[in-house]
């Protein structure tokens, strides 16, 4: 199999040639669009993860190829730890490496093994972001740094690619994130609006962050400036997918405010009730003018959502309860908007998560089969 050359890298791992013509995922435009959801399944608990494969018609199957497994590194012998190389880059053999602990070695003695594991339909999202993402994100097309983004992004989708032919991936967090579309710098992330065709063409998905970094809770927040962001995103990427070939549009979405958030929000856990609403607000999102090939007005093809509910390190991170002072403090700021009380009564307690079995009863109990719900509606 022939790869793209990185010649500031030298050799690395050869990879067999497979009788597989490619493709791998495609795009959307089929005749009946459905909306679905899929999970990183290394990122349910013990609990978590038979529940759902047993009781919903999720999808567990993704995997998020993320920037620790793409960047090139260097030891530094000062901290005694890898430091990420200036300007960034990447290494090949560390993703390489990655698709072979998940989709199993295709450079064995091993001839069938080798076909076998080449040919898997696997669903890849790499992720990498900091100040490579940040250059794709506020310069321009003739910017230098720009370029040097680009350029590693496009290789990088073609490194896992070749590698993997069946693959179905998609740019997590392109386009970019436009929460506030009166905010002329953010909406200028994403101009001209072919900006990173380049990146997302050869891709299978878009598959954008649609993150809430407010709460309704906040003050001139509420429902109506969700909409508004979901609707103005999902717009955005369904035309960025029209132009490129009609491709699937699966954005990655949270239960829980954006720890960006400087209100006093950050790390809150939704209301279940509330995420529970947000997804049908995208499932029911129909674009003004594009059809799909039935002449039905065209949606988005489902959703990534994404919780490390498995890694106890940040369980609490994710439930922390902490404000900034004032009535956004505590774990009031958890419960249910009431006319007397914005915070309201909280539905869960800090407390009563304390164990990694605690978080995901809470996900069964709570979210799970309200999201059930609406995807089943």
């Amino acid at each position: 199999m022939s790869f793209i050359a990185h010649q500031h890298f030298g050799t690395f791992k050869r990879r067999p040639v497979t009788n597989n013509n490619g493709g791998g995922g495609g795009g959307g435009g089929t005749q009946t669009q459905t909306f679905e959801l899929y999970q990183v399944k290394e990122s349910l608990g013990n609990l978590a993860l038979p529940w759902v494969k047993n009781n919903t018609n999720f999808k567990p199957i993704a995997f998020l190829l993320s920037e620790g497994a793409i960047k090139k590194t260097y030891w530094d012998p000062v901290s005694q730890s890898h430091k990420p190389v200036s300007p960034p880059d990447y290494e090949p053999n560390k993703i390489l490496n990655y698709l072979d602990s998940k989709l199993g070695d295709n450079d064995t003695n091993n001839a069938a093994t080798n076909l076998a594991n080449s040919n898997k339909v696997a669903y890849v999202f790499p992720d990498w972001e900091g100040e490579i993402h940040k250059n794709l994100r506020t310069t321009n097309l003739s910017d230098p740094d720009f370029l040097y983004s680009e350029k590693r992004f496009i290789e990088i989708g073609n490194l896992i690619r070749a590698d993997r032919p069946n693959i179905i991936d998609g740019w997590y967090g392109l386009p970019w994130n436009t929460y506030y579309t009166t905010n002329t710098t953010l909406v200028n992330y994403n101009m001209p609006v072919t900006k990173f065709d380049k990146i997302l063409a050869p891709m299978s998905w878009i598959t954008p962050t649609f993150y809430l970094p407010f709460a309704e809770e906040e003050q001139n927040k509420g429902r109506d400036k969700t909409i508004k962001y979901f609707h103005y995103m999902a717009k955005l990427c369904i035309e960025t997918a029209h132009r490129l070939g009609n491709k699937k549009v699966v954005p990655w979405v949270w239960h829980w405010v954006h720890p960006t958030n400087k209100n006093g929000f950050a790390n809150m856990l939704l209301r279940p009730d509330q995420f529970a609403d947000h997804l049908k607000i995208l499932k029911d999102y129909r674009h003004p003018t594009i059809k799909n090939p039935d002449a039905t007005p065209r949606g988005l093809d489902g959703v990534l959502w994404w919780d490390p509910q498995a890694e106890a390190s940040r369980r609490h991170r994710y439930v922390s309860t902490e404000g900034k002072g004032g009535n956004q403090g505590g774990v009031a700021k958890l419960g249910t908007n009431t006319s007397s009380n914005p915070f309201g009564t909280p539905w869960i307690k800090r407390e009563d998560l304390t164990t990694d079995a605690d978080y995901d009863n809470m996900m069964i109990t709570h979210y799970y089969p309200k999201v059930k719900a609406v995807m089943a509606a």
